[in-house]
C-alpha cells in the first residue's frame, strides 16, 4: 500500500450499483489531507458512485458483475 494511504479501522460494507446491479464491497481508506478525490465509476456500466468527503477515500471492489435477474 502506498505510504500516503493507510487502512481505516472502519468495516467494509456492501454496495450495489443503482444502474446495473453489480455488487461491490466498499472499504474506507484514510488519506493525507493534500490528496485529491477522484470519481469512482462502475466497472460494468460506467455509472458514477458517491465519493467520500474529508480525509477518507472509498475503494470499490467488484464482487459480482451483476445481481440475479
Amino acid at each position: 500500500m502506498p505510504a500516503h494511504c493507510a487502512p481505516n479501522k472502519s468495516e467494509a460494507f456492501a454496495f450495489i450499483c443503482p444502474s446495473c446491479g453489480a455488487e461491490y464491497e466498499v472499504v474506507t481508506v484514510a488519506a493525507r489531507s493534500h490528496m485529491r478525490h477522484r470519481k469512482n465509476g462502475c466497472l460494468r456500466c460506467d455509472a458514477f458512485f458517491p465519493a467520500a468527503e474529508g480525509n477518507v477515500f472509498l475503494k470499490y471492489i467488484l464482487m459480482a458483475p451483476q445481481r440475479g435477474r
